[in-house]
C-alpha cells in the first residue's frame, strides 16, 4: 500500500481478512513497537498492538470511528456516489472488472476512488483520493481462506472514549482549546496501557 499526502510517499506492507460483517488488517510496527492489527467487528472497532503474548487491543467507542473510507457495503450507500465501469486490470494473475467511484458531495475523508474485483468479489486494488492526498492499494497475494479464528482478538481490551464536540468531528478541537493541551485529570505524558512510550 502507498500512502501518498503533501508531496510525500510511504510504502507498506498490509494484510487484510475479509468476511461477512468482519474485517481485520495487519500491518508491520514501526520503531520497534510490534505489528498492529484492526479489527472492525459486530462488536465495535479494535485496534491491537503488541509482540507475541504481550499487548493491547483497544476499543474506539466514539459515535465517530474511524473506518475504510470506502464503503465495504456499497448497496447501503449507494445514492451518495456515482458510479462508472473504469475498465479491467490484472492483479496476482487474476482478472478484476474495475469501477470509478465518486463522492456527490466530497469530504476531507474521501472525494473518489478507482476499486477493482475479481469475479468473486475479492477487492485486489484501490486508488482512494481525499483532501490530504492519496493512497493506493494492491494485493500482492490472494487466498480464498478465511477462518473465525482469523477474528479472534489476541489480547485484553481497554475501552477509550474518544471525546467529541458538538458541531466538530471526532478527534476535532473547537476553537480557544489549546492544541496538545489534555483534559482537566488526564496526568501530562500519561499514556494508555499499551502504547510505548518513544524515546
Amino acid at each position: 500500500m502507498t500512502i501518498s499526502a503533501s508531496g510525500q510517499a510511504i510504502v507498506t506492507e498490509m494484510t487484510t481478512h475479509v468476511k461477512p460483517g468482519k474485517r481485520r488488517s495487519d500491518s508491520a510496527g514501526m520503531m520497534g513497537t510490534g505489528a498492529t492489527s484492526t479489527y472492525n467487528l459486530d462488536t465495535g472497532d479494535y485496534t491491537c498492538s503488541g509482540q507475541g503474548a504481550t499487548g493491547t487491543c483497544t476499543k474506539l467507542t466514539a459515535a465517530e470511528r474511524t473506518r475504510n473510507p470506502v464503503p465495504e457495503d456499497l448497496t447501503k450507500v449507494a445514492a451518495d456516489y456515482e458510479t462508472s465501469p473504469a475498465g479491467q486490470r490484472q492483479v496476482t494473475g487474476q482478472n478484476a472488472q474495475c469501477f470509478m467511484m465518486k463522492a456527490k458531495v466530497p469530504t476531507a475523508s474521501f472525494s473518489e476512488a478507482t476499486t477493482c474485483m475479481t469475479a468473486s468479489g475479492i477487492q485486489v486494488y484501490m486508488q482512494a483520493k481525499m483532501a490530504q492526498g492519496e493512497f493506493i492499494q494492491e494485493a500482492t497475494s490472494v487466498s480464498t481462506t478465511v477462518s473465525d479464528a482469523d477474528f479472534q482478538l489476541p489480547y485484553s481490551v481497554v475501552e477509550v472514549q474518544i471525546p467529541t464536540f458538538p458541531g466538530f468531528p471526532a478527534g476535532q478541537l473547537p476553537p480557544g482549546f489549546p492544541s496538545g493541551q489534555l483534559p482537566p485529570g488526564i496526568p501530562s505524558g500519561q499514556l494508555p496501557p499499551g502504547i510505548p512510550r518513544q524515546p
